[in-house]
């Protein structure tokens, strides 16, 4: 699906060749044997930078930024599939992945809000993405929550489940929560 595009960008960057800077990339997610999208996702711009450790940016280390993510969920209960679509191909994937999302927000149907955003996404598997930067998810009922980092995962079982540490207590969010039966309830707060 989108492999060769995100394959195709992180080329340009790992090659050293100067990216144009894409704005206002939109494209739909569709699974093989359907016609029908399940999700849209939006991109304000992709451009280049330097990956950090710590305070300092490494000019040795190119890093490919999609700024502004916005994925719209036409269907929550897929939202897991949707997730790992979005990330297909993703280059680098692991400890030093060369590829961030900046500025993600994911919406579902009839959400007055986000129901997750986060300043910050890394790609540190294919089945987890690692949120930072603030962090803050709202669940039906009027639940908000925040939290500085947070891991989304999005394969397995666990799919769906957002987890981290705000202070000094650590947090376990369902974001399918009204959508279907949590598969373990008991972890949510």
């Amino acid at each position: 699906m989108c492999v060769a595009w995100w394959c195709g960008i992180a080329a340009v960057v790992a090659g050293g060749i100067p990216l144009q800077e894409p704005r206002g990339i939109a494209f739909s997610i569709h699974l093989p044997g359907e016609v029908a999208s399940i999700a849209h996702v939006r991109i304000d711009r992709i451009h280049g930078d330097r990956q950090t450790r710590g305070f300092f940016k490494i000019g040795v280390f190119p890093l490919l930024v999609a700024e502004g993510v916005r994925i719209e969920c036409k269907d929550p209960a897929r939202l897991a599939e949707v997730l790992v679509e979005t990330g297909r191909g993703i280059p680098g994937q692991g400890a030093r992945g060369f590829v961030e999302f900046r500025r993600l927000s994911v919406f579902f149907p009839d959400d007055e809000g986000p129901r997750l955003e986060a300043g910050h996404v890394a790609f540190p598997s294919p089945d987890a993405w690692q949120l930072g930067s603030g962090v803050r998810w709202q669940v039906p009922g009027g639940v908000v929550g925040q939290s500085e980092n947070a891991v989304l995962r999005i394969g397995g079982r666990d799919a769906g489940w957002v987890a981290g540490h705000s202070g000094t207590n650590s947090f376990r969010i369902y974001l399918l929560q009204s959508f279907r039966p949590s598969p373990n309830p008991k972890s949510t707060p």
